[in-house]
């Protein structure tokens, strides 16, 4: 008589490995578009001030809109530019030396252009300005003027500290102006704008 073939369990444990390998791949592969598609969409990037010493900071983060969690850990690099250093060892600006440093916005990739919760960008902007020949436009004024620097640098740092910076365009821009005015008069400017209430 003929013996019955019995079939073996290889066929079938080699069909469950291969789509085991399958899965396994397919689901790496979408795992891997995955975290493409959210560094791509959820890089975060921008720059912070400090009114209380006038440095400033880069950061850094992923978190797509579309997904509720932080994918990496808030990176900052702080910097300090050569005018505040001069400004600082001069003691034309006086760090506050709060154990809690209070930092603003200057730019932020994730949010509208336009938002006020840049106006510290007001203040950077002027502290980048340069001249033709590539030096700070404010560096120069301050070295050249130093009188009228010691009346406005207390005043930009308190207006900073209240939070007032489209005030501090007002004192910038009778100095980067080049118009000449008498220590006298810039002191009576300088004394108004503080003294001014309204927005």
């Amino acid at each position: 008589f003929k013996l019955m073939n019995i079939p073996t369990a290889k066929p079938r444990l080699k069909k469950v490995l291969l789509w085991l390998l399958v899965g396994l791949g397919g689901s790496l592969l979408l795992g891997g578009f995955l975290l493409l598609l959210m560094v791509a969409t959820g890089s975060a990037e921008g720059e912070e001030f400090s009114p209380d010493d006038f440095t400033r900071r880069h950061f850094s983060y992923i978190r797509p809109d579309w997904f509720p969690v932080t994918l990496s850990g808030i990176e900052y690099n702080n910097f300090t530019d050569p005018l505040v250093t001069t400004l600082v060892s001069q003691g034309l600006i006086v760090p506050t030396g709060n154990a809690n440093q209070k930092w603003e916005l200057v730019s932020d990739n994730r949010m509208h252009r336009d938002s006020t919760a840049y106006d510290a960008r007001i203040l950077c902007r002027y502290l980048d300005l340069r001249m033709l020949n590539g030096d700070l436009v404010l560096d120069d004024w301050t070295t050249k003027n130093p009188e009228h620097a010691k009346v406005l640098w207390p005043a930009v740092a308190q207006l900073a500290r209240a939070g007032e910076y489209p005030r501090i365009s007002q004192l910038m821009e009778s100095v980067v102006s080049g118009q000449p005015i008498t220590l006298k008069d810039f002191q009576a400017q300088v004394t108004q704008i503080l003294a001014d209430d309204s927005p």
